[in-house]
C-alpha cells in the first residue's frame, strides 16, 4: 500500500484518479455511488452526543458513520450494543479492511490507530503510548488525503485537542467541519473552533441536521460537470483545462462552503453554479499571461462567462 507523510503521520495514499472518488462495489460488481463518511470524534462526555446523532441522522441518509473514542483497552465498551438500539442503520466494531458502505455505522476499536484509503479501514497498533493521544488526527489525515469532500468531521465533547491538527487539511481539501456547542467537556470543540476551520458550530441535533442538508455528492458533482461542458468549446479555444478536476471541485467547496451548512438543495446548486462561473474567470485572469492569445480572444470568453454569470444570477 503507498503511503503519505502528513502532519508527521504516515497514512495510506488511495490510488484513484483525481477526479474518482474510491468506492465499494455493489452486488453486480458496478462501482457503488460516491457517499459522505461522517467522522464523529468524540472522548470524555460524549456518549450522549454519539446517541443523539446516530439516533437522529435518516437510516437511508446515504452516509457511512465512523465513531472515533479515547478509549483504554482494558475497559469493555457497549457502544456497537447502544447505537444498535438507536438507529435500524447496521452497526459495527472495525476491524482491519472493513469496507465502508452508505447507511452504516463504524465504531472503532480500543487501543488501535485507524486509517482509510478512502475506501477501507485499516488498524494498526496505537503508536502513541504516552502523553495525549492522537488518534483522530492519524485517522482525520488519512480522511483528508483520500477521502478529500466526501470527509464531514464533527469534533464532540472531550478533553485536550485530538483532531484538530487536521481540520485545515480536511476544510481544503474540500471537506465540511463541525464543532460541539454544548458539550460536557469543551476542551476538544473549542480547540477545533479557534483553528478557523469549523465550517458550523451546534448542538448534536443540529448539527445532524445541517449534515443532512448538504447537497448529495453526485448532484454537486453533476453541477459541475455540466457547466465545465457548457464552457468547454470556449475553454478549449484557450487551451485551458477541458475536465474538471478534484481542485477545482474543492476550491469550488471550499467558496460556498459558507452556504452549504444551512441552504436548501435548490439555492445550494445556484451558488455552486456561481462559483463555478467565477471559479473560470479566475482561470482566465491567471492563464490571459501564460497563453499568449490576443486581447480579443479573452475579452470574447469573458463576454460569454459573463453572460453565464448573468443568467445564473437571473434564476
Amino acid at each position: 500500500m503507498r503511503t503519505e507523510i502528513i502532519n508527521n503521520v504516515e497514512v495510506p495514499r488511495g490510488g484513484q484518479s483525481p477526479f474518482q472518488f474510491a468506492s465499494p462495489r455493489d452486488e453486480g460488481g458496478h462501482m457503488a455511488a460516491d457517499f459522505r463518511i461522517v467522522c464523529l470524534c468524540g472522548s470524555a462526555g460524549a456518549l450522549s452526543a454519539y446517541i443523539e446523532i446516530i439516533h437522529s441522522a435518516p437510516a437511508d441518509s446515504g452516509m457511512a458513520f465512523v465513531i472515533l473514542s479515547h478509549r483504554r483497552i482494558e475497559n469493555p465498551c457497549w457502544l456497537v450494543q447502544i447505537l444498535s438500539h438507536e438507529t435500524q442503520m447496521h452497526v459495527e466494531e472495525i476491524a482491519d479492511g472493513t469496507i465502508m458502505r452508505p447507511n452504516c455505522v463504524y465504531v472503532g476499536p480500543a487501543g488501535k490507530d485507524l486509517t482509510t484509503d478512502g475506501q477501507a479501514l485499516w488498524l494498526a497498533p496505537v503508536s502513541k503510548m504516552t502523553g495525549w493521544p492522537n488518534t483522530f488526527d492519524i485517522f482525520l489525515n488519512s480522511v483528508a488525503l483520500n477521502a478529500r469532500g466526501r470527509a464531514v468531521t464533527v469534533i464532540l465533547s472531550g478533553l485536550a485537542k485530538d483532531g484538530c491538527a487536521a481540520l485545515e487539511m480536511l476544510k481544503t481539501n474540500g471537506g465540511m467541519n463541525y464543532a460541539q456547542a454544548d458539550a460536557w467537556s469543551e476542551s476538544m470543540p473549542q480547540s477545533a473552533i479557534d483553528t478557523g476551520n469549523v465550517d458550523y458550530v451546534g448542538s448534536p441535533e443540529e448539527i445532524i441536521v445541517a449534515i443532512c442538508k448538504l447537497p448529495p455528492l453526485l448532484d454537486m458533482l453533476a453541477a459541475l460537470a455540466a457547466k465545465a461542458t457548457a464552457m468547454r468549446p470556449v475553454l478549449n479555444d484557450l487551451e485551458l483545462f477541458p475536465e474538471p478536476s478534484m481542485d477545482d471541485l474543492s476550491i469550488v467547496q471550499a467558496r460556498v462552503r459558507s452556504s452549504l451548512a444551512n441552504l436548501d438543495e435548490a439555492r445550494a446548486s445556484l451558488e455552486l453554479s456561481k462559483a463555478l462561473v467565477r471559479l473560470s474567470m479566475d482561470a482566465v485572469r491567471h492563464s490571459q499571461s501564460l497563453i499568449g492569445r490576443s486581447d480579443r480572444v479573452i475579452h470574447r470568453l469573458r463576454r460569454e462567462l459573463s453572460g453565464c454569470e448573468s443568467d445564473t444570477s437571473a434564476a
